[in-house]
């Protein structure tokens, strides 16, 4: 139609070709988002079997309006929650109770494609054990490190492949003291690997870290804070972007940062990352929204966020205490049948909870409710597997004396 009219207008034909333009432009959007509609529909959402891997279409109980097509609706309770498609990385972690059950099929092998991933979590001696693990492990082929240098190559014996992601090996790259959303669901850590290493790989991957006493641990990221420290450059992702501001209101203006902050002032920031670090580092924030507080109650999102941590605590094939080095070494050398070339102590207290008073340590655990919950749990956790390995180790004398 605007053909014929343009052809008996010739006036307005320079009109009548951007007329035409701009006809064409909207018809192909128009179909591009049809197009879109019919891939991401209500019944497009996958339900996906943790055991086997297996996916199945499932219905979208909120009529397809969800921002999130990857999410899939699993009903928890009295409410829903979203959970995202599984990634390589999570479908082939190994864990503690892997690694027992059968000790040769799950047996760590750095020659083969198993990679052990690093989950460093602020002030719970993180440094302390990549370290050791990157320069003082028994191994025919150790890490290659250099003076002045942080980070070390860590190749396996055959001189292909990595066999450790972490700070000191292959640097942060997954963010800046990526967390478990970060690391494990978003499949970060198979990526990078597949690109770093120019090729595609079924690995298997021990998911490990360290955690400490939630009082003590707070305290001493507010000491480092006020030193000067903010990590302000960790992204934060999940589910592909990091938090608004909305979300996550900033603590302190960027440019001028938070050094000098006082303890009032840390614990009366809500958005503070540091509160109940260890557990939201630990969880799948996208079973909760990520950081949005609009689709759970806060109580409800917490009890999800600490479940969450619980069991992926429970898929970690180690984690160690800061409070008890010596057992950590033991149960990490006894799982990973490596040996480091010398003994970890435990380190001297620097967070004094004496310099506070009575008022002020009870707001920090307040406002740490949920790491002081997910620590008790990993001490049990942590001892019951201690005394699993002490039980079957017929030097454990010798082995805990070295």
């Amino acid at each position: 139609m605007l053909s014929s009219f343009c052809k008996y207008a010739p006036v307005f034909d320079s009109r009548c070709k951007r007329y035409s333009f701009y006809v064409i432009i909207v018809f192909a959007l128009f179909c591009s988002l049809y197009i879109t509609s019919r891939s991401y529909g209500p019944s497009s959402l996958m339900s996906i079997d943790r055991e086997t891997g297996a996916r199945t279409e499932v219905e979208d109980p909120n009529g397809g309006e969800y921002e999130s097509p990857q999410f899939a609706a699993v009903g928890m309770g009295n409410y829903s929650l979203w959970s995202p498609s599984v990634s390589e990385t999570q479908l082939q972690c190994v864990s503690f109770d892997d690694m027992m059950s059968d000790g040769q099929r799950y047996r760590f092998d750095i020659n083969g494609s198993d990679v052990l991933v690093f989950l460093h979590i602020q002030k719970t001696a993180g440094t302390t054990f990549e370290r050791y693990l990157v320069r003082q492990l028994n191994l025919p082929q150790p890490c290659q490190c250099w003076p002045k240098r942080k980070r070390c190559t860590c190749l396996r014996p055959s001189g292909s492949g990595h066999w450790l992601f972490s700070r000191f090996s292959t640097g942060w790259n997954c963010g800046l003291h990526a967390d478990w959303t970060e690391l494990i669901t978003s499949g970060c850590v198979d990526k990078f690997l597949n690109r770093r290493e120019k090729r595609v790989t079924r690995r298997r991957y021990f998911i490990s870290t360290m955690l400490r006493e939630p009082v003590a641990r707070f305290i001493s990221e507010f000491k480092h804070v006020q030193r000067g420290a903010t990590w302000q450059a960790t992204p934060h992702f999940c589910n592909g972007r990091p938090p608004s501001s909305e979300e996550m209101p900033p603590c302190f203006n960027p440019e001028v940062g938070w050094e000098g902050v006082s303890l009032e002032e840390f614990l009366n920031c809500s958005s503070n990352f540091g509160f109940n670090r260890m557990t939201r580092m630990l969880s799948d924030l996208t079973t909760v929204g990520c950081y949005s507080r609009s689709l759970l109650d806060p109580n409800s999102r917490s009890a999800l966020i600490l479940e969450s941590a619980k069991n992926n605590l429970r898929k970690m094939a180690f984690f160690g205490l800061q409070e008890d080095m010596r057992r950590s070494q033991y149960v990490f050398e006894e799982l990973f049948s490596l040996r480091f070339n010398k003994p970890m102590v435990n380190q001297m207290e620097q967070s004094d909870p004496a310099e506070f008073t009575v008022t002020q340590l009870e707001h920090i655990r307040n406002a740490n409710r949920l790491d002081i919950e997910i620590y008790n749990f990993a001490r049990q956790l942590f001892y019951k597997r201690f005394q699993l390995l002490k039980a079957k180790d017929s030097f454990y004398e010798l082995n805990m004396a070295v």
